[in-house]
């Protein structure tokens, strides 16, 4: 068995992955953490295999976290990072020493990712080669996980609108558009990609509404169970959230 601990500050997410890693009859999971302390803590005296550690946590981030083992002269467990960054970024930056997971969690990629790990645990590289690689990952991660401009069509040209001033992103006759505060913008990447790519705390509350849920104003029980979300911008506008993501999104903000 793979001895496993989940690093999340979102216990939604934690408890997600547990029930998916213990599903897989190949992984125990010997602890969790909700904060990079916590987790280094954990890490420190537990001595798991393999951490599965979300990037963007407050005060540390899993990047910071993993930079920190790769300097301790303890036994280094294998790293996967579960990320809502998109899929074609980090393949870029794959390295065999580390995996990821993208959120949300699919389990036939998490079966792959525990192949990888009995695979790298049955043949384990020198320390100073492992340290190598894990190195030069974090450096590239680093520097894409602070990119977070997203490209959008206005006026012919094609112009960067800055992630916080996104206030939600839309479905209309089959293209994508971005809200700011004044304008609507239409982008190439689908409603998946875009909270792929921007993350926390970007989140799709309707198949065909993504919401930055920092510019959320207030949420006003609708029919049925469900809510509508009034945003801070000038418009006020307004937000179904489905059935469907009432509790992740009640869970979001302590209700």
């Amino acid at each position: 068995m793979i001895r496993t601990l989940i690093v999340d500050d979102e216990e939604p997410a934690r408890s997600e992955l547990r029930h998916l890693l213990n599903q897989t009859r190949r992984v125990k999971v010997v602890g969790e953490a909700a904060d990079g302390r916590q987790a280094l803590c954990e890490i420190f005296h537990l001595k798991p295999d393999a951490v599965f550690l979300d990037i963007k946590m407050p005060e540390i981030s899993g990047l910071e976290i993993a930079r920190q083992l790769i300097k301790c002269n303890q036994p280094k467990p294998l790293i996967v990072f579960a990320t809502a960054y998109d899929k074609y970024a980090i393949e870029a930056f794959e390295i065999n020493a580390i995996d990821y997971l993208l959120k949300p969690f699919d389990f036939s990629r998490l079966l792959e990712a525990v192949e990888r790990i009995q695979e790298r645990l049955e043949h384990m590289e020198s320390p100073e080669k492992y340290k190598s690689r894990v190195e030069s990952l974090l450096d590239l991660l680093e520097e894409h996980v602070t990119l977070k401009k997203i490209p959008v069509h206005s006026t012919g040209r094609v112009v960067l609108i800055d992630a916080h001033k996104i206030y939600c992103a839309f479905t209309h006759n089959r293209k994508v558009y971005l809200k700011t505060n004044q304008d609507v913008f239409e982008t190439d990447y689908t409603l998946q990609k875009l909270g792929q790519r921007l993350g926390v705390p970007f989140f799709r509350v309707h198949r065909s509404f993504l919401v930055n849920l920092s510019q959320v104003r207030e949420i006003i029980p609708w029919f049925g169970g469900t809510y509508e979300l009034v945003l801070s911008d000038k418009q006020a506008t307004r937000v179904p959230v489905s059935r469907q993501r009432v509790t992740q999104l009640k869970s979001f903000f302590g209700l």
